[in-house]
């Protein structure tokens, strides 16, 4: 097994997650394209094109870490760990990625009090007549695949640092 690979995770729905995050991008530079233009143009510009673009790029975001964690594309600054053992890289591995657990954690749970609360007291946006709660529990969603997918991590991490020993 290559490393960084896993056996246990959710590769068709990470790839969806993808196409979705792929369209949600496409969208985004179509909207701030046509909102440059007929702004130069000094045509128009498109109602709440910056709120449409703020949410896109939340949950583009977010639905983004979990299968990028999966492929570990994530840039890592790897001077101090590189001068490790060999057999320490996957310690130092699940060390950075409880730390990332700790902070995913804390969105999750702030980001599924945020969207109770939207939920419960019918929050809009200010400049269109939708609901903010779906894009909200979009964001508890993305965290917790992430924070899954660092649980498989940690695991798959520890029980590589064990069959050194």
């Amino acid at each position: 097994m290559v490393r960084g690979t896993r056996k246990l995770s959710f590769p068709q729905l990470f790839k969806s997650f993808e196409f979705f995050c792929a369209i949600a991008v496409l969208v985004m530079m179509g909207l701030i394209v046509a909102e440059i233009t007929l702004r130069a143009l000094r045509i128009g510009h498109i109602p709440a094109c910056d709120e449409f673009v703020q949410n896109l790029v939340v949950l583009s975001i977010y639905f983004g870490v979990a299968p990028l964690q999966q492929r570990k594309g994530h840039i890592r600054v790897k001077f101090l760990i590189d001068r490790l053992f060999e057999k320490y890289m996957p310690l130092a591995d699940a060390f950075a990625w409880v730390s990332f657990l700790a902070f995913f954690l804390i969105v999750l749970w702030q980001g599924y009090g945020m969207a109770i609360e939207s939920f419960t007291s019918g929050e809009r946006f200010t400049m269109i007549p939708l609901p903010v709660y779906p894009i909200r529990i979009g964001l508890v969603v993305g965290c917790f695949f992430m924070v899954l997918q660092l649980l498989i991590d940690i695991v798959f991490s520890c029980k590589e640092f064990l069959k050194w020993r």
